[in-house]
């Protein structure tokens, strides 16, 4: 999950300050925006060189394929230059024509005694001199060259060819930058330019590897920055401050029993046997409240399949490098179970159906007239609950493993389709819950408790009027292409040419975590002598349950307090 990196260029319109803002407003780390800029410098020279050094490379080897397909060999050719016998005239015009075609000089790339030598002796043959341009200019445009020099010709030494060398070495100050085209090339021999590649090759393999480890680092951290917040979100690190948007129904109302004792009231759930089998949190749901949960998702589907979302069934686990796109690295620690088995790759159960819904068209491009695509996705969803430890240990309200459906949307990046979406997507879950008779209230959350992805989150707090407070039970979230950049879920058909890439937008809201409704229903709907089935169910229960489900046993709070009641009554005798 990331930003645009455009945003990060002032070059191409970004505003690395803006995302600065944006990290405070979070109460994130503001230093990773220089990390991140930093890095993409860095990450774009070598880019850059890397580029350059593939061109060079290139280079190197066409004017090798010219020389070799000339028939010229460096170390070969400049010995038959050395050894040519002056005396054969034409003969020697020939093989310095045909050589001259690729080498500036006699030997390496600068003039050299051989050059003086082969000119004096040339010079004075007039059967040379008389041989005519067009059949040899390479042979005059060296002899020119070098009668150019005149009287200086005579101070070409040694100590000028030790630069040109022997067999394949190259000059003290050569230097790979130096090559500008594949002409500069031509002086040099079949071998040097071969060694000139070595050299290239090695230097593109360290560049390679420093480019490797910058984009990690510029990857890394922009993992970590949050999406842009939308302007309307609350600015604060205070979740108290979460502003109220709407309420709907009774949400001051109190009534006797919390959901804890409910649940065990309607004889629901053995969390005792949970806990022995499972671990802390674990449970066995029972009778009417197994018949309830899917009472629940039922409805659920029956109802968003009337606003044209599509059923999905997800998986329940997903490899390692897919859930990295979609997840939080905090996650990993705290959330996500890791799964294991032999000769399988590291996955991880999902913690809801958003995470396989997001990567759903992982690497596709999805055609405009397609969107907006609705899903509804069905699944159980697995959590740590690591940064919970210690809240809502008792009942089901925060449990490790829960059925869930969910709301997943994609739209159009443009023309505000999906703030749009957003308000579609709240108002269903709104007109869901009002089905069950459940007050609650809408609340716009603050910057500093949004997770990275959302630019912008309403939640859905039910009214839970035998605890007495607000939960959640709904959490709606615009994450604009935050999601999509990282899966490469573009908009339109395909990448026309020369084109900006445009990504989709992501949305999800829960529809319903049932085991959270189940304890709003049991709050919400408890009677003296059992719990109110909200008509919306009644078709998906059986006859028995269409009214009312029965209290079979006594409420836990009150069991308590009779062993409390009994214990000071023990204690009072004994004094006596």
């Amino acid at each position: 999950m990331v930003l645009d990196l455009d945003l990060f260029r002032a070059e191409k319109g970004g505003d690395p300050d803006k995302i600065r803002k944006n990290q405070r407003d979070r109460f994130k780390d503001v230093g990773l925006v220089d990390k991140v800029v930093n890095n993409d410098q860095k990450w774009r020279q070598l880019r850059h060189k890397a580029d350059n050094l593939n061109k060079l490379r290139n280079i190197c080897s066409k004017e090798i394929g010219v020389k070799m397909k000339n028939k010229v060999n460096s170390n070969k050719d400049n010995a038959k230059i050395k050894d040519v016998k002056i005396n054969e005239k034409y003969k020697s015009v020939v093989q310095l024509n045909n050589y001259l075609a690729h080498n500036s000089y006699l030997e390496g790339f600068e003039p050299s005694p051989i050059d003086a030598k082969v000119f004096n002796e040339l010079s004075s043959s007039k059967e040379v001199l008389n041989k005519d341009y067009d059949s040899f200019p390479n042979f005059w445009r060296w002899y020119r060259h070098i009668e150019s020099f005149r009287d200086d010709v005579k101070i070409f030494t040694e100590s000028q060819n030790k630069h040109s060398g022997g067999g394949d070495s190259l000059p003290e100050d050569f230097q790979l930058l130096s090559i500008e085209s594949q002409e500069t090339l031509v002086p040099f021999s079949v071998d040097q330019i071969k060694k000139i590649r070595e050299m290239i090759d090695k230097e593109m393999s360290e560049n390679e590897r420093e480019l490797t480890e910058t984009e990690a680092e510029r990857s890394a951290a922009l993992s970590e920055l949050g999406n842009l917040l939308h302007p309307s979100v609350p600015i604060s690190d205070n979740e108290d401050e979460n502003a109220v948007v709407r309420t709907w129904g009774d949400v001051e109302c109190k009534k006797k029993y919390s959901h804890v004792d409910l649940i065990h009231m309607i004889d629901g759930i053995d969390a005792e046997a949970g806990a022995t089998v499972a671990g802390g949190r674990g449970y066995f749901l029972k009778g009417p409240a197994v018949l309830l949960q899917y009472a629940l998702v039922h409805y659920a589907l029956q109802k968003w399949l009337t606003l044209d979302y599509q059923p999905i069934y997800t998986p329940f686990f997903m490899k390692k490098d897919v859930m990295q796109q979609v997840a939080q690295l905090s996650q990993f620690d705290e959330e996500l179970y890791k799964v294991t088995g032999k000769g399988t790759e590291e996955q991880y159960l999902i913690a809801t159906s958003e995470q396989p819904l997001a990567a759903l068209h992982k690497g596709q491009w999805i055609a405009e007239n397609s969107l907006p695509l609705r899903y509804i996705g069905v699944s159980t969803c697995f959590r740590q609950e690591a940064g919970s430890h210690g809240r809502d240990t008792r009942g089901i309200f925060r449990v490790h493993q829960f059925d869930k459906v969910e709301q997943f949307t994609l739209t159009s990046p443009f023309d505000n389709k999906s703030w749009e979406m957003f308000d579609e997507m709240i108002n269903n879950a709104e007109n869901f819950y009002q089905d069950l008779g459940i007050g609650y209230r809408i609340v716009n959350i603050v910057s500093g408790a949004l997770n990275n992805a959302a630019a912008k989150k309403f939640d859905l707090e039910a009214w839970f009027p035998g605890s007495g407070a607000f939960r959640e039970l709904v959490s709606c979230s615009n994450c604009l292409d935050y999601q999509s950049r990282r899966l490469l879920v573009r908009y339109g058909q395909t990448k026309k040419m020369n084109a900006q890439t445009d990504y989709v937008h992501m949305l999800n809201a829960t529809a319903c975590a049932t085991t959270r409704v189940i304890c709003a229903i049991l709050e919400t709907h408890q009677t003296e002598t059992g719990i109110k089935v909200p008509a919306c169910l009644h078709q998906f229960l059986p006859p028995k349950y269409h009214n009312e489900i029965p209290f079979v046993k006594t409420a836990p709070i009150e069991e308590e307090e009779t062993k409390k009641q009994k214990k000071q009554k023990e204690g009072m005798a004994k004094k006596k």
